[in-house]
């Protein structure tokens, strides 16, 4: 055997990629030896004669007999070789990376030839290796999931609609012509496991992401799971944080989403606002809230398993907007909140009815209701001396069941003026908090018609505490 420096100087006639060969070439000569019917061949050389680039268990053996190429079935690979089997030919071998279009044949290992096809003509035919950088286009075709084992650079690389890949290792996109990851189905990076590189990193409309990455998805692409430079994330696309240790939704994830699935027992928190169009999928672990989470126009705004909500008492729950009051009615499922949830603004924009669960959400800041809340006698409007809640007067719709409303009092003798916003009051509700039965009245109510005095005692259960009237209570 003989071995050449350089790329063979047939390479422009055949199906390698010359960026992305071993920087040398063998020629075989049969000395005498007859009667053999084929014959196996093991090609060594240095990792420096590789390109930059190159994998070296994507490359295939080429076979120069003179005019034409061909391409033997390649056996076991190593970093530093290559077995070219069934050889029934000898002249000159170049080891190299084909230009070719790869598509998925099935599910399986991305370093399995065998889950490829390369389109030969107008047919596809069984791949003589795995894809890289330095092939064509990958596409990887619906039904088929296409698991990443080992690191490797790729480029041009389309994830059809209904197709899966799935990072067991680092991905590094080479940046070549048009997109390098172009994402149409589901992607899952699992664990640490990240994509970089120079190359570009696109999500259409209606695909999927599950986030392993402690970071989970930075804008810039500075850290997370996609650390590639200005990635697109879709805002009509599904979102799943699945880390095995606790996760931040990063500055990447868009204000506004189609799915959001937690399925991290260790906890995600939302780090930015964010409006769910489609459902919350609460698999596993807790969702910490800090700011704003809203909902729009989804049948099932909230889907519970084994996670839940965990509500600072900054956040804010929104149930639709102006303009978008879609949605069936809807009760929230039990126990979707890790404990009894205090929040700032409850706001509900919904032409159909929101039950609250058997939890009692309190409420710091303002209730705004253009649409039917049924409270399920659980909703607590809270008053301490930073503030008190309450019910936005510009709202047009119900609340029905039971409020519990608070007045901070910085101290309780003597009489204090209330009024009532509630339709249906009446003076019962207030039995637990000043001694209706004293000798004396306790409690008072103003007759605007009355020519002297308009106090007038108001100790009678059944009486009504009519909204903006005024009355005065004596709290001790």
């Amino acid at each position: 055997a003989l071995v050449s420096p350089g790329d063979h100087p047939q390479i422009a006639s055949s199906t390698f990629n010359p960026a992305y060969t071993v920087n040398r070439y063998w020629t075989l000569i049969n000395n005498g030896v007859a009667g053999f019917t084929s014959y196996d061949a093991v090609f060594n050389f240095a990792g420096g004669d590789l390109d930059p680039g190159t994998d070296p268990f994507s490359l295939v053996a080429g076979n120069y007999d003179g005019v034409t190429w061909t391409y033997p079935a390649a056996g076991t690979r190593t970093i530093t070789s290559i077995q070219a089997t069934g050889l029934t030919s000898f002249g000159d071998f170049q080891l190299g990376v084909f230009v070719a279009i790869y598509r998925s044949a099935g599910t399986g290992e991305w370093i399995q030839a065998s889950t490829w096809e390369i389109l030969a003509g107008a047919s596809w035919i069984a791949a003589p290796s795995s894809p890289s950088a330095g092939s064509g286009t990958i596409n990887i075709l619906a039904t088929h999931t296409v698991t990443l084992t080992s690191g490797l650079s790729a480029d041009e690389l389309t994830v059809d609609a209904g197709g899966t890949l799935i990072l067991s290792d680092t991905l590094t996109l080479s940046d070549g012509t048009g997109n390098d990851l172009l994402v149409n189905g589901t992607i899952i990076c699992s664990g640490a496991n990240i994509i970089t590189g120079a190359g570009s990193f696109v999500m259409n409309p209606l695909s999927a992401i599950e986030i392993g990455s402690p970071q989970g998805i930075a804008s810039d692409g500075s850290s997370g799971s996609i650390q590639v430079s200005s990635p697109t994330f879709d805002q009509t696309s599904d979102y799943t944080y699945a880390g095995t240790e606790a996760q931040v939704t990063g500055t990447g994830l868009p204000a506004s989403i189609n799915n959001l699935t937690i399925n991290n027992s260790t906890g995600v928190s939302l780090g930015n606002p964010v409006t769910i169009n489609g459902t919350l999928i609460l698999t596993d672990g807790g969702f910490t809230i800090n700011g704003t989470l809203a909902f729009q126009n989804s049948d099932t705004p909230v889907s519970r398993g084994a996670g839940s909500i965990s509500t600072s008492p900054t956040a804010n729950l929104v149930f639709g907007t102006a303009g978008n009051t879609g949605g069936a009615a809807f009760t929230v499922p039990a126990a979707t909140f890790t404990s009894d949830p205090t929040i700032t603004n409850l706001t509900i924009n919904r032409t159909n009815s929101l039950t609250l669960n058997e939890q009692l959400l309190s409420v710091r800041g303002v209730v705004l209701c253009n649409g039917p809340l049924i409270t399920n006698n659980n909703l607590i409007l809270l008053s301490d001396a930073s503030g008190t809640a309450l019910i936005d007067g510009s709202g047009n719709g119900t609340i029905s069941g039971n409020v519990t409303m608070q007045r901070y009092l910085p101290q309780g003798f003597g009489y204090k003026y209330i009024s009532s916003p509630f339709a249906s009051s009446a003076v019962s509700e207030l039995d637990d908090d000043i001694d209706l039965a004293f000798w004396y009245p306790t409690l008072y109510a103003y007759d605007e018609s009355r020519s002297s005095s308009g106090w007038v005692a108001h100790n009678n259960l059944a009486d009504p505490l009519s909204p903006l009237s005024g009355y005065a209570a004596n709290f001790g």
